[in-house]
C-alpha cells in the first residue's frame, strides 16, 4: 500500500498528522483551563461559606 504512494500523499499524511496533533493539544489546553476555572470557583465558594460561618 505505502509503496504506491507519491510525494503528494506523503505530504498530505504529514499535514493531517500535524493537524491532529494541534487539535488534540488545543483540546487538552481547553480542558485544563476549564478545570482550573472550576477549581477557582470552588475555592471561592468554599472560602465565602467559611467566612459566613465565622461572622
Amino acid at each position: 500500500m505505502f509503496e504506491e504512494w507519491g510525494t503528494a500523499e506523503w505530504i498530505l499524511l504529514i499535514f493531517v498528522i500535524l493537524a491532529l496533533f494541534v487539535i488534540v493539544r488545543f483540546f487538552f489546553w481547553k480542558i485544563r483551563s476549564k478545570l482550573a476555572e472550576v477549581e477557582n470557583r470552588h475555592q471561592f465558594s468554599t472560602q465565602r461559606r467559611l467566612d459566613e460561618k465565622k461572622s
